[in-house]
């Protein structure tokens, strides 16, 4: 987690947007991100139960965790950042031990200034 927000506390907030689509917020600062349950998001029966895409305060898609099958059996979160017109780095991308640790690593690289 970034620096600045090492002080702050976290609130979990999950609950149902639009077209009942269940949502996870992590509210830190200003921007609430999202989880949208993939098939929601994407539409089709493909993904599994365990893929989410991940909406900023605009409702755009920024990112994307998962629970990858081949990862760390202690890490098995994916996360990444996604969305277009952005410097990408290597550092857009990790794992995490559990899918709100995932949410909490990608909002601290998105709001990395």
């Amino acid at each position: 987690m970034a620096a600045k927000h090492k002080h702050e506390k976290q609130k979990f907030v999950i609950g149902f947007g639009p077209n009942r689509c269940l949502y996870t917020a992590l509210t830190m600062t200003e921007t609430a991100l999202n989880l949208v349950h993939a098939s929601k998001s994407r539409g089709g029966l493909l993904w599994s139960k365990d893929d989410y895409d991940v909406y900023d305060g605009e409702r755009r898609v920024i990112g994307r965790i998962m629970l990858h099958p081949q990862a760390r059996k202690d890490r098995p979160w994916l996360w990444t950042i996604t969305v277009r017109g952005r410097i990408a780095s290597l550092a857009d991308s990790g794992y995490a031990a559990n899918r709100e640790q995932a949410l909490a690593d990608l909002k601290a690289r998105w709001e990395f200034k």
